[in-house]
């Protein structure tokens, strides 16, 4: 399929890879790979145990990653072998450069994240939302905001795995 470069909406397949526009990309009830590449993408996993990546390789991103809170695993994927994804180099300090995960499953669901530069795990203030950060440049970095999200037992728990 080719939306031929527009923003596209995709609903209930199993296994894609997006564009580099503004994708908004719905898996059904199985178990979903789903990657927006490059733009502010939205993806929604659904049902099942889905794999969620919502970089490409351009800084600027500002994803929104859904999981669905029905018990399967899903995997958010904020980095590879290579680096951490969301890493922009300027000074926003991830403000414009980040992944937003919604419906995290504390216990349940992973973080797959480039551990070479550390990772911490804070509320930065907030009284709703957890905060990933990793060390780039020299300065540790937002990667991801777990919103709706407290618990900083998942620094310890095993939510996070390697790359």
């Amino acid at each position: 399929m080719d939306g031929f470069g527009g923003n596209d909406t995709l609903l209930n397949i199993e296994n894609v890879v997006g564009s580099d526009f503004n994708d908004v990309i719905f898996g059904g009830n199985g178990n979903n790979n789903l990657n927006g590449g490059a733009g502010n993408d939205t993806l929604v996993g659904g049902a099942g145990n889905d794999i969620l990546v919502g970089a490409g390789s351009q800084a600027g991103e500002l994803d929104q990653l859904y999981g669905e809170a029905d018990g399967n695993t899903d995997v958010f994927v904020l980095g590879d072998t290579s680096s951490a994804f969301y890493i922009g180099g300027g000074s926003t300090f991830g403000l414009s450069d980040r992944a937003d995960i919604f419906n995290f499953e504390n216990g349940v669901d992973r973080i797959q994240v480039n551990t070479s530069g550390g990772v911490i795990v804070n509320s930065l203030g907030s009284q709703t939302d957890l905060y990933i950060l990793t060390q780039a440049n020299g300065n540790f970095e937002i990667i991801a905001r777990l919103a709706n999200f407290t618990d900083t037992s998942i620094a310890s728990n095993g939510t996070f795995i390697s790359a």
